[in-house]
């Protein structure tokens, strides 16, 4: 018998070659989230310790365990493969103070997907609320490690840098073809929704959200010095502190600024107060009851795998925004059906909706209901 302690998760490849152990956070006030994966191969009763893992899984065959990295400083942060078979480990991607998420597997067996792999990484920015993501795929893992990527994180500043040449895209630290423009403008790559990979491994469903400003960034310190007196060396220090934010969201799921009652300037106190309007879609105890789960609300969106298997490229097409929330997927590879109920909501009268049937393809809308 064998038993480990402090276990968080595990599971058993599907071939039986091994069980993976994830060991919980021994230190809640770490930087990061990695921590212990422990490999033991069933056939010879050995174990491999891998430190600092955040996400992992099997593949559906059962003969390869994928796995993010996520480490002090976010200094060897990746994405890496170890064969269960040959017991090798491999770095399909890495770059320092990225963070890797949403690492997801083709769930059909027996399909083309089932050799699929995907995750977003991105990494923080303090003046933006929505992390900026790259979606990193492999869409035949076994005939390929170079990774097709959907990268649509912007390159600070407006000049060239090392990495970039004038008149082209620039380059991230991977090498990879940077372009804002690949998604709508103000949209990013969401880590708060699920990936998804069609059988065919040919396309990738993926959810997006609006980028919203960060809080902090909306407003300024009033100018608190006097006629005739120096003013204080920091800024910061200079300005009233902002005790309370105000809890209302806007219709992004954007937290309310100060600044959108004070013209633009903090003030030293907000009241945390929740007021119900006539005109609000949902009644307030059902607002908060809600709240977090419409603050993280994600909008469904596909990336079209096209080109030749040996350089396929990524398409970007949006499926569903506010304007049409719902989308459901189905067998069919060319449609998928929309739900647009916001006309018609209601806490007391019947539940209506507009339908659309939707071209995966390109996006575009046909009334169907």
């Amino acid at each position: 018998t064998v038993r480990w302690e402090n276990v968080q998760d595990f599971a058993f490849a599907e071939s039986g070659a091994a069980l993976a152990v994830k060991k919980r956070k021994a230190d809640s006030d770490a930087d990061h989230d990695g921590t212990d994966l422990l490999v033991r191969y069933l056939s010879s009763g050995e174990e491999e310790l891998i430190s600092y893992v955040d996400e992992w899984g099997f593949d559906k065959a059962g003969h390869r365990l994928a796995y993010t990295l996520a480490t002090p400083d976010g200094e060897s942060n990746g994405i890496h493969l170890l064969n269960l078979d040959a017991r090798t480990r491999q770095v399909l991607d890495a770059e320092r103070k990225m963070d890797y998420a949403r690492l997801t597997w083709g769930d059909d067996k027996g399909e083309p997907s089932a050799d699929a792999l995907a995750v977003l990484k991105g990494g923080e920015d303090k003046v933006l609320v929505e992390t900026v993501n790259a979606l990193l795929m492999w869409p035949a893992l076994s005939s390929s490690v170079e990774p097709v990527i959907l990268d649509p994180r912007p390159v600070k500043g407006d000049t060239p840098t090392e990495g970039s040449s004038e008149g082209g895209e620039a380059q991230d630290e991977s090498g990879a073809d940077t372009d804002p423009g690949l998604l709508p403008e103000g949209w990013v790559l969401s880590e708060k929704g699920a990936l998804d990979w069609a059988k065919e491994a040919d396309r990738i469903f993926v959810a997006a959200r609006p980028q919203a400003p960060a809080p902090n960034t909306l407003c300024k310190a009033a100018d608190t010095k006097k006629d005739g007196e120096e003013g204080m060396a920091d800024s910061a220090q200079a300005g009233p502190k902002i005790s309370t934010m105000a809890s209302r969201y806007g219709p992004d799921g954007r937290p309310l600024g100060p600044e959108e009652v004070m013209d633009g300037e903090c003030p030293e106190f907000m009241a945390d107060v929740d007021i119900w309007h006539i005109d609000d879609e949902r009644l307030q105890s059902v607002q908060m009851v809600r709240a977090n789960r419409d603050r993280n609300q994600t909008f469904t969106s596909v990336v079209h795998l096209e080109g030749s298997r040996s350089n396929p490229s990524a398409r970007f097409v949006q499926l569903a925004d506010e304007t049409m929330e719902g989308i459901q997927l189905s067998e069919n590879d060319r449609f998928a059906m929309g739900r647009n109920d916001k006309p018609y909501r209601s806490d007391w009268e019947p539940r209506y909706a507009d339908y659309y049937l939707v071209d995966l393809a390109t996006g575009e809308r046909t009334p169907v209901l």
